[in-house]
């Protein structure tokens, strides 16, 4: 019995320490889209109108808009397994609070374009995860756990592989200046 609590503690240290790791990786590609971090940029732009265009700034676009919500999968599964008797309401607050203090970095460091539209798909995609890990967890807790664990870890993974990688997906007039190098989230506002 005691090696069994041992071992849950040390697999909800594990996933604490994971959950920390995707943050880290998260805000690196939503602020510098897998580039070397710098500071004040040139693009500072707010867009309120969610999935249209607002005059100033066209809709987004369905990749865009896939990608961010994929994003936030993990998150989601990460929250339900380090706290599962959290309920949607509690679990959605931290997701919420987390999109909007990229959005609003991105503004102050003037390093994309703050818009609504990633707010809500970044809080849908949040949810999704969050929902998928409960109903994992129905079934058994080590496999929603170790689901989390495998999506949190390919994100970075990937991540990783893209930024180290020559691969550019960003056509010629829209890479970074900062490098001759973009990946799929400089697709990423």
């Amino acid at each position: 019995m005691a090696n069994t609590v041992s071992t849950a503690r040390q697999g909800r240290s594990s996933t604490r320490a994971l959950l920390a790791a995707y943050l880290i990786v998260l805000a690196w590609v939503i602020l510098w889209k897998l580039e070397l971090p710098y500071l004040g940029g040139e693009l500072r732009v707010v867009k309120l109108v969610p999935f249209a265009s607002d005059g100033t700034s066209g809709s987004s676009s369905t990749v865009e808009v896939l990608i961010n919500l994929l994003l936030f999968v993990p998150f989601g599964m990460l929250l339900a397994v380090c706290a599962p008797a959290w309920n949607w309401l509690r679990a959605l607050l931290p997701i919420a609070a987390t999109s909007l203090a990229c959005e609003v970095a991105q503004y102050a460091l003037r390093l994309g374009s703050s818009n609504i539209t990633d707010l809500i798909v970044n809080c849908a995609g949040g949810a999704a995860g969050f929902g998928a890990a409960r109903l994992l967890a129905r079934s058994s807790a080590v496999v929603a756990a170790r689901a989390a664990r495998v999506l949190a870890s390919a994100f970075i993974a990937l991540a990783l592989f893209f930024a180290l990688s020559p691969i550019s997906y960003a056509p010629m007039g829209n890479r970074p200046q900062a490098s001759a190098q973009a990946s799929p989230a400089a697709f990423l506002d």
